[in-house]
C-alpha cells in the first residue's frame, strides 16, 4: 500500500511522530488533514489496519483510503475481514456487539 501524494510537512511530522510511539492523538485543527495524516500512518506499517469511526462515517473513510493510496476496493472491507483486507472499517457500535468477531 501506497499513498498518492505527498502529505505536508506537519503531516509528514505526525506520521514520524506516531510510528514512534505506542499511542498516539492527532489533536489538529478542523482542516489540517488528519485523516491523511492518519492513513499515512496505516501505509507506513505496511499491516492490517482496523479503523473504528461513527457509523455514518464508515464509507467516507473507504472513499478516502480510495483516494489517497492505492488500494483496490475489494482490499478495503466494511464491517468485515476477508482474505484481501488491508484496511477494516467499522464502527463503535458494531464492534462492540462482535467481539470474537474481529479476531486478528
Amino acid at each position: 500500500m501506497r499513498l498518492k501524494l505527498t502529505p505536508f510537512k506537519h503531516q509528514q511530522e505526525y506520521i514520524k511522530f506516531a510510528l514512534q510511539c505506542d499511542f498516539t492523538l492527532c489533536g489538529d485543527e478542523m482542516g489540517l488533514g488528519k485523516t491523511l495524516s492518519a492513513i499515512g500512518v496505516s501505509v507506513a506499517m505496511q499491516s492490517t489496519t482496523l479503523v473504528i469511526c461513527p457509523a455514518f462515517l464508515k464509507h467516507n473513510w473507504k472513499a478516502e483510503y480510495l483516494k489517497f493510496t492505492d488500494l483496490k476496493e475489494d482490499e478495503i472491507t466494511i464491517d468485515k475481514k476477508t482474505g484481501k483486507s488491508k484496511v477494516v472499517i467499522t464502527s463503535y457500535s458494531k464492534l462492540k456487539s462482535a467481539k470474537s468477531y474481529f479476531e486478528w
